[in-house]
């Protein structure tokens, strides 16, 4: 699989496959923002170009919600806790945030 880098200019065909390999397909684009600046400029830059933009995690789906041939966010390293109350038990994560890393925080 190849990774692109938000701001790379160049297009690639990259397989992508849910967990389970019950669906496969080929996005135009593949972009993994760190930081929600980054995340903000790759919808703009998608939406300036009228790309549809479709999000992703684990791939641990079962349907096509995340199958796309124009653009997949990779949210994966969008993992940080923002806000974490153990009094009421509650706490805000960003979007790539797995069950793993928050039962180890």
């Amino acid at each position: 699989m190849i990774i692109i880098d938000l701001f790379f200019s160049w297009d690639a065909m990259a397989d992508l496959h849910t967990w389970g390999w019950r669906h496969a397909w080929n996005p135009h684009k593949i972009v993994s923002p760190a930081t929600i600046d980054e995340l903000q400029a790759a919808v703009h830059k998608a939406k300036k170009g009228s790309y549809k933009i479709r999000p992703f995690g684990t791939l641990h789906v079962f349907n096509t919600i995340c199958c796309t041939d124009s653009i997949n966010l990779d949210m994966t390293k969008l993992d940080k806790i923002l806000h974490m109350d153990k009094e009421n038990k509650t706490v805000k994560v960003l979007a790539g945030m797995k069950i793993g890393k928050l039962l180890n925080e």
